[in-house]
């Protein structure tokens, strides 16, 4: 393999090498040899405009400009996805949600076993912070009748319930769909 290297080396550089240029051509055709004879003088082309290093392309700069703040905006939208990714996965695993999941998986020897208690526990959890702030926000804005503590704490409770509910429902759903799926292709066959 070293060998194989050291010769695709050696042939780029001789293939590059012996097609390159060693001077400016334009500067070789306006350069005129004293010592000789010229039956005609070479009259080099006139340019009015620029002289002949000059090259700018307002077009090719505006390109440049484009590309280059297309290129940092797909940077910077990577690193913002990338922190809401992490951020999502500390939570997870600070939460023990990711953690529990696994070890139910682990116990129970499948993995279905390990999505499910993932899923509900993940939707409980969210369906519980978003019921505090909804009903703490509604307590703010509409009045209710109880303190801002008993607001979000029957918020939470109520947030978990209707998620764990939700959660169990769609899991049914979805493995319910799964199976009818499932029959479908087999019977496709």
């Amino acid at each position: 393999m070293k060998i194989l290297c050291i010769l695709c080396l050696i042939l780029l550089g001789a293939a590059t090498g012996g097609y390159s240029q060693v001077a400016d051509s334009l500067e070789q055709t306006l350069r005129v040899d004293t010592t000789q004879t010229v039956s005609a003088p070479i009259t080099p082309i006139q340019n009015s405009s620029a002289d002949a290093t000059d090259d700018f392309s307002p077009a090719l700069a505006v390109g440049a400009l484009l590309v280059g703040s297309f290129m940092l905006y797909c940077i910077g939208t990577g690193i913002v996805l990338m922190g809401i990714f992490l951020g999502v996965l500390f939570g997870l695993v600070a939460t023990g949600i990711l953690s529990a999941s696994l070890l139910v998986s682990l116990k129970t020897k499948s993995v279905t076993a390990g999505a499910k208690t993932f899923w509900v526990l993940g939707s409980t959890s969210a369906s519980l912070v978003v019921g505090a702030v909804a009903l703490g926000i509604l307590d703010r804005v509409g009045g209710v009748a109880m303190s801002t503590k008993m607001a979000m704490l029957l918020g939470a409770l109520s947030g978990a319930v209707a998620g764990f509910v939700v959660a169990q429902i769609a899991w049914w759903a979805g493995r319910r769909l799964l199976r009818y799926a499932q029959r479908r292709l087999l019977t496709a066959r």
